[in-house]
């Protein structure tokens, strides 16, 4: 993985994913913040190292790099199972964006997912551009890619609701407190057939006004923090 912007840096540090090489200029290495992580990270990182400008910005995925970057281990979570009796998962259902995907997973972290099941035709959860978008997120809980067709069998113990426009059930009539997983579809044309072939049901986000829709990242989150909310009162 390649891991950009001070505060998904921070957060690779702190979590458990192996950091193969810390790459920082000169300029960078002398401001206060930056000096900070380069410590955590001399005892973190096989390979901590001085570049020139230009060197950085070859290696960069942005335009306009902090001036550090890291390469970290991919994790692997092909064996995860719930280990919690009542598991709150996310479901990224062809979510192509990079930015939806990335708040989803940040979303999820906050409100106290357990894991996230990303399928096959979304964006690459470890990508330069989610990882950014999740702020780190993405290294403090399992993301598992996955198929329909051969979903983890331990999802047949938990309710399956799917994210829809139109549909008479509203999030918030929900029992999120039972085992449950949120299916969040694709920007445009919404969740897959295959999703639906798995599901227990659908709900959906009451609007105020003419407005059809929100993007993914946002309705994800509405449901996620209303799943949190009623966790929180148990």
């Amino acid at each position: 993985m390649l891991v950009e912007g001070i505060r998904p840096l921070r957060e690779l540090l702190v979590s458990e994913s192996p950091v193969l090489a810390i790459l920082v200029s000169p300029e960078a290495a002398e401001i206060p913040e930056v000096e900070q992580l380069l410590e955590t990270a001399r005892h973190r990182a096989e390979l901590v190292a001085t570049v020139l400008p230009d060197i950085l910005q070859s290696a960069a995925d942005t335009d306009s790099p902090q001036g550090i970057l890291a390469i970290a281990g991919m994790p692997d979570w092909s064996d995860f199972e719930p280990v919690e009796r009542d598991p709150l998962i996310l479901i990224a259902d062809r979510v192509r964006d990079p930015g939806n995907l990335g708040t989803l997973i940040r979303s999820a972290h906050g409100a106290g997912c357990n894991a996230i099941l990303v399928s096959r035709e979304s964006a690459d959860p470890f990508s330069p551009k989610v990882i950014r978008s999740s702020a780190g997120s993405v290294f403090h809980l399992p993301v598992v890619r996955f198929n329909w067709s051969n979903p983890p069998s331990w999802l047949d113990g938990v309710d399956v609701y799917i994210t829809e426009a139109e549909t008479e059930v509203t999030y918030d009539e929900i029992d999120w407190t039972r085992p449950a997983a949120i299916v969040i579809g694709n920007e445009t044309e919404g969740v897959s057939k295959a999703a639906f072939a798995h599901a227990d049901g659908t709900v959906g986000i009451p609007l105020a006004s003419s407005l059809e829709s929100l993007n993914a990242g946002i309705a994800g989150s509405v449901i996620l923090f209303e799943a949190w909310r009623q966790r929180r009162r148990q």
